[in-house]
């Protein structure tokens, strides 16, 4: 992790927490995984919490108030049930979020995310090229 990087990220977690009052932050994507290409990726996060407003528009205005000038972060605001409703769906950002992703605040909620998607893999959830298949 770049340093100054690494101090926008959690400093823009920091804020979100004391805003926000999530029930998790999942830093997701190319940098969780180490494949984070310098001065190109972007930094995902999601952030879950019951405090967003209804409109998916207004919430992104919220989250881009809180990163700093000229950073990579791209963050995208969901309710624990908006996300929880995205895993039994089996929509790709939610699972790589869960499957790849790192807890950066609230790690047993994380936990319960993980476990369901255990679960869903158990019942015969299968990753495709860029998509999942939920059994019938």
């Amino acid at each position: 992790m770049e340093k100054e990087l690494a101090q926008q990220v959690l400093g823009f977690a920091e804020q979100a927490v004391d805003k926000l009052q999530p029930e998790t932050i999942i830093l997701y994507g190319s940098y969780a995984t180490k494949t984070f290409i310098r001065k190109v990726s972007d930094v995902d996060i999601i952030i879950l919490s019951e405090r967003f407003a209804k409109k998916f528009l207004d919430r992104l205005a919220d989250l881009s108030s809180l990163v700093p000038p000229g950073s990579r972060i791209e963050a995208l605001g969901y309710t624990p049930e908006e996300f929880h409703k995205m895993l039994l769906q089996a929509h790709p950002t939610a699972i790589d979020a869960v499957e790849f992703g790192i807890a950066l605040y609230g790690e047993e909620p994380f936990r319960k995310y993980q476990n369901l998607l255990k679960e869903l893999y158990q019942k015969g959830l299968t990753r495709r090229k860029h998509t999942f298949t939920l059994p019938s």
